[in-house]
């Protein structure tokens, strides 16, 4: 098990014949042996498990059903395995043995050009992603617990704003509906498109 920092939740005990079924690559199917899916960087990145509950957890939840990310994505393959997610709701999929990089709110898909193992013990770089400096103090303070994700507004595809972007915890499950909402909403815009942005509770 790669030794991550800040980890802040394990996933519940692993089903062997649930595993089994979800013939996962070996890689994936070793980290899960050892730990069934994890939040860690407090609360900065989560890798999912083998699980019925809770959802937010559940690797069937975005594999499969209505939060199936291929059914959103037009750049995610039915094949891709959806392994985990960074607090600002990016996802990360395995893809022949490759990781890549799913920004959520526009439907855009990079190639990191590494496997599982490199993509592990690089982590906590920055290199790999940047994370936002006040996870900690928010985890600290009990207002990002491992089922919340960060919300952002204006979106990051937006021009950015000359007040800054203000960030909110929210549920996890939350965060992916609504970056499906938006995703289907802006993918077929011209860059340089004016948006407007209603602002609901």
């Amino acid at each position: 098990m790669v030794d991550l920092p800040g980890l802040i939740y394990e996933g519940p005990p692993l089903d062997e014949a649930e595993l089994a079924a979800a013939a996962l690559p070996e890689n994936f199917a070793g980290l899960l042996r050892q730990v069934n899916g994890f939040v860690c960087l407090h609360g900065g990145f989560h890798v999912r498990g083998i699980c019925r509950e809770p959802a937010w957890h559940a690797l069937s939840t975005v594999t499969e059903g209505p939060r199936a990310l291929h059914t959103h994505y037009r750049s995610v393959r039915l094949g891709d395995l959806p392994f985990g997610e960074e607090c600002l709701g990016d996802q990360f999929l395995l893809r022949d043995g490759e990781v890549h990089r799913l920004y959520a709110e526009s439907d855009q898909i990079e190639a990191l050009s590494i496997g599982l193992g490199t993509f592990l013990d690089g982590l906590a770089s920055e290199a790999i992603f940047e994370l936002p400096d006040f996870l900690y103090d928010w985890y600290s303070q009990g207002r990002l617990t491992a089922d919340k994700a960060v919300h952002v507004y204006p979106p990051f595809v937006a021009a950015k704003p000359d007040s800054g972007y203000s960030f909110a915890p929210v549920p996890r499950l939350e965060l992916l509906d609504y970056h499906f909402e938006l995703s289907n909403q802006i993918r077929d815009l011209p860059d340089g498109a004016r948006v407007r942005f209603k602002v609901t509770e």
